[in-house]
């Protein structure tokens, strides 16, 4: 079941902060840990990833996460690419 669209702007934030914080959560522990490595971004990557947390990562959540991740995160990965390769090699 869905979740219901959010009452309110405060609502909206809060929401947009909580998928910040995986966000968080995911490059702490791979694009800025000592060394960095490259996410899974995967669903089933993010949901493994964030299974431990106090509240765990819904699925219908992970593309506001996926998306918090790439806007906040992206600069690291574009680092990624230069110090260990792209993607796709």
């Amino acid at each position: 079941m869905p979740n219901p669209a959010p009452a309110d702007q405060g609502e909206t934030a809060a929401i947009q902060h909580r998928m910040s914080m995986y966000a968080a959560k995911i490059a702490a522990e791979t694009v800025r840990y000592d060394p960095p490595t490259r996410p899974d971004l995967s669903e089933a990557g993010i949901l493994n990833r964030l299974a431990p947390c106090g509240r765990p990562a819904r699925p219908a959540e992970v593309p506001a996460i996926r998306a918090a991740f790439i806007r906040e995160y992206g600069d690291d990965l574009d680092h990624l690419d230069y110090t260990i390769g792209p993607l796709d090699e």
